[in-house]
């Protein structure tokens, strides 16, 4: 809740680099992920790391400053999904706060589970009263 208020979008190290990366993808309203490649070419060495899996991210290293480490992009703001939001919808999503929420349908509960509650329902509750 308080890194709302005090501006802490990123955990880790590289925090002004990230900041300063994630201004620039929305001044540019950049919607494309190979825009965002070329942004970031712009900044240093660019590797896809994981490339084709689920956890695919970005690394960079960038030319100026730094202590010659790279940068591993793997916030949720730097993700395929978000940068080709549109910018009005990268805003509201930076502005509420929604890493809690997850996308997940509802699971299924076992067969012996719903035959338990199916039970209760229809014979041990009526005992109980």
């Amino acid at each position: 809740m308080l890194s709302r208020y005090k501006g802490d979008t990123f955990k880790g190290g590289n925090k002004a680099f990230k900041s300063v990366l994630l201004t620039e993808l929305l001044e540019r309203q950049i919607t494309n992920y190979d825009d965002f490649k070329k942004l970031l070419a712009e900044q240093g060495e660019v590797k896809i790391r994981n490339a084709g899996k689920d956890n695919e991210y970005l690394w960079v290293k960038p030319h100026a400053g730094g202590d010659g480490k790279g940068i591993n992009l793997r916030d949720a703001a730097f993700s395929r999904d978000f940068i080709e939001l549109p910018p009005l919808q990268k805003i509201q999503q930076l502005t509420t706060d929604s890493r809690y929420e997850t996308t997940a349908p509802p699971r299924e509960n076992p067969t012996p589970y719903d035959q338990a509650l199916q039970e209760w329902h229809e014979q041990r509750a009526k005992e109980i009263k």
